[in-house]
């Protein structure tokens, strides 16, 4: 979609206020004064009351929408996505895809894409239709695709640029709802609260399936998304509804606070890879398939070198 195109389009679809407001914040979001910090927090009032007024007055009938699980997908399985097919994967994907399966234990792990998707969840016409018109990104056909996975089968998603530094702990695929918690209060709306990269839960999860709800209610009606995070605004405005569930979340342990850490060091001159690892009290780092390594065949050798 062309930026006039798209710009048009959002306006005539959702406000120009809210355009305008967007933009503004944009220009300051890297910014760290305080009078940055008040207009994230002015975007994020707006954006998040926009979203509560969509869908409390959209009605869809979500069980017929959800559809039915596969009875042959193991419980507790790890999800992981990409759209090509693994075998078409960069080679970071590939490190990281394998890094899970080392250290899923006795967790089968499932490489999601176009060929496979329709043999684990429905997705509806509309946002097929959505999908196939440039409407909804693949970023986002990913959310989506996420939030029914979890909501039919329960187990885990984690994104395909995770890197799994160690095993991963049993006591996850327990509890009802688990995501990365790391204490640092950041300017999106989970303000470190979870990331919508790694995600754990329960089958039928009330975060998740109501999140998923939420994600087809706005897509019902929407031909733009309202913001490029609307799936961390939807999660925030079904925990705020719902003390229960907004206890979940905030009694989620605070740890892998390093999260980011290890794609800030993978270039560094006499990098100790083996002992950062083992130095750090973290599980799962976020990395990029984007990013253009000064010597990439270096990186992805130590990655598989663990």
């Amino acid at each position: 979609m062309a930026k006039l195109s798209y710009i048009t389009q959002y306006i005539s679809d959702i406000s120009l206020r809210l355009f305008v407001i967007k933009a503004i914040r944009s220009l300051c979001y890297k910014n760290d004064s305080r009078i940055s910090w008040k207009i994230n927090e002015w975007n994020e009032r707006c954006v998040a009351n926009y979203l509560r007024h969509e869908i409390e007055n959209i009605s869809i009938d979500f069980p017929t929408l959800l559809g039915k699980p596969n009875p042959a997908v193991p419980a507790n399985s790890i999800f992981i996505m990409w759209w090509q097919g693994e075998q078409n994967a960069p080679a970071l994907v590939k490190v990281c895809i394998e890094s899970v399966r080392v250290h899923a234990g006795k967790h089968k792990v499932i490489i999601i894409s176009q060929d496979n998707i329709n043999d684990f969840i429905h997705l509806p016409d509309f946002i097929k239709r959505k999908v196939q018109q440039g409407n909804i990104s693949f970023t986002h056909l990913s959310d989506i695709i996420r939030l029914n996975l979890l909501t039919l089968y329960g187990g885990a998603w984690i994104d395909a640029t995770v890197f799994c530094a160690k095993n991963i702990p049993e006591s996850l695929f327990e509890m009802p709802f688990y995501s990365i918690h790391f204490g640092k209060y950041t300017k999106d709306p989970s303000h470190g609260r979870w990331t919508t990269f790694l995600l754990f839960a329960q089958r039928d999860n009330a975060i998740v399936k109501r999140t998923l709800e939420y994600h087809y209610k706005y897509w019902s009606k929407h031909y733009v998304i309202v913001d490029y995070i609307m799936f961390d605004y939807l999660i925030n405005e079904v925990i705020s509804q719902d003390e229960r569930l907004n206890k979940l979340v905030d009694d989620t342990p605070i740890e892998n606070q390093d999260v980011f850490e290890l794609m800030e060091h993978l270039e560094d001159d006499d990098f100790q890879f083996k002992d950062f690892i083992n130095s750090h009290d973290t599980t799962f780092y976020k990395l990029s398939w984007k990013h253009k390594f000064k010597d990439t065949d270096k990186v992805i050798g130590m990655l598989k070198g663990l």
